[in-house]
């Protein structure tokens, strides 16, 4: 038995079972999958994703590119931004954070 493809499974079909129901899903080499969701915004947080980000408090600069992967609820790089993002909503929260690291 493949136990990291079970934990794998587990913890997708985890994640997918906490979206509220009128999220659509999307698919993944055509078979439906509860974690991948079709709208990125479900994706963020706050319904909102970041098209531009630059590192000094402007969200409007430097186009981010997604990954394939990124529609997945388990993308460390959406995962990242969710993190991160409100540290670059304004430049005083991007010094906060370069304060503490």
């Amino acid at each position: 038995m493949d136990t990291e493809n079970t934990f794998a499974k587990k913890v997708q079909k985890a994640m997918g079972s906490a979206i509220p129901d009128w999220i659509p899903r999307g698919k993944w080499r055509g078979v439906s999958y509860g974690h991948i969701l079709t709208d990125m915004r479900n994706n963020f947080i706050d319904g909102c994703y970041p098209v531009k980000c630059c590192i000094k408090g402007n969200l409007s600069e430097g186009e981010i590119k997604y990954h394939q992967g990124a529609s997945h609820l388990n993308s460390s790089q959406v995962m990242c931004i969710n993190f991160f993002k409100k540290f670059f909503e304004k430049e005083e929260y991007e010094g906060y954070l370069l304060a503490v690291l």
